[in-house]
C-alpha cells in the first residue's frame, strides 16, 4: 500500500491491521509503564496517514457520531475532498469554524446548536485512536463501566463464575455483621 494517490486506492483491511498493531504496541508499552515509548508511538500514530484516513472514515461512514444532533444534515464530502482533508489534518493549531444550526421547539423557542465540522470530528477521532490503548492498559480487567467492547452481561458472567467457585461476601452480609455488632454494643 505504498502508492496511495486517491481515496479509492486505500486498502482498508491492510490499513486497519497497521493501526491495530501500532495500538497494540502502545498498549504493551503502557502496560510496562514505558511512558517515553508510549508518547513516541502516539505521536507516530497521530502523524501517520493511515490513522488520518481511518479517522475520517470512522467519522463519515461508521456512524460513530450518530447521537450528535444535526449529523444527518452534514454534507458528505466527495472522495477527493476526503483525501485532501486527510493530507492536511493536523491536531495542532486553531479549531475550524463550527456550523450553526437552529432547532425550533413546538412552543416556538429557537435554540442555536454549534455543530463541529467533519474536520473537528476527524481530529477528535485521531486523538481517540492514540489515547484509547494507553488508558485501556491502565484500567483493571474487572472494570466494566463505559469501556469499549464491554457490557453489563460481561460483568454478570464474571460475577457468576467467581461466586460459583467460592462463596463471596456481599454488601448485605457486611451490613448484617455491622448491624449485629451495633446491637451487641448497645
Amino acid at each position: 500500500m505504498k502508492n496511495i494517490n486517491s481515496w479509492q486506492d486505500i486498502e482498508w483491511d491492510v490499513l486497519e491491521d497497521q493501526i491495530f498493531h501500532l495500538q497494540l504496541r502502545i498498549f504493551k508499552a503502557a502496560e510496562n509503564r514505558e511512558l517515553s515509548k508510549v508518547h513516541k508511538l502516539q505521536a507516530g500514530l497521530i502523524s501517520s496517514h493511515f490513522a488520518k484516513y481511518f479517522s475520517i472514515r470512522k467519522v463519515m461512514f461508521d456512524n460513530t457520531c450518530k447521537k450528535i444532533p444535526g449529523i444527518e444534515n452534514l454534507i458528505i464530502l466527495s472522495p477527493v475532498e476526503r483525501f485532501t482533508l486527510s493530507n492536511y489534518l493536523l491536531i495542532y493549531g486553531t479549531n475550524s469554524i463550527t456550523q450553526k444550526s437552529y432547532r425550533i421547539y413546538p412552543d416556538g423557542k429557537r435554540r442555536v446548536l454549534n455543530l463541529s465540522t467533519v474536520e473537528e470530528r476527524a481530529k477528535q477521532m485521531l486523538v481517540y485512536l492514540a489515547l484509547c490503548p494507553q488508558w485501556e492498559a491502565q484500567f483493571k480487567l474487572s472494570n466494566y463501566g463505559l469501556r469499549p467492547g464491554r457490557s453489563f452481561r460481561d460483568a454478570l458472567e464474571v460475577i457468576f463464575l467467581e461466586v460459583s467457585k467460592k462463596p463471596k461476601w456481599t454488601l448485605k452480609q457486611i451490613f448484617q455483621n455491622i448491624y449485629s455488632k451495633l446491637i451487641i454494643l448497645t
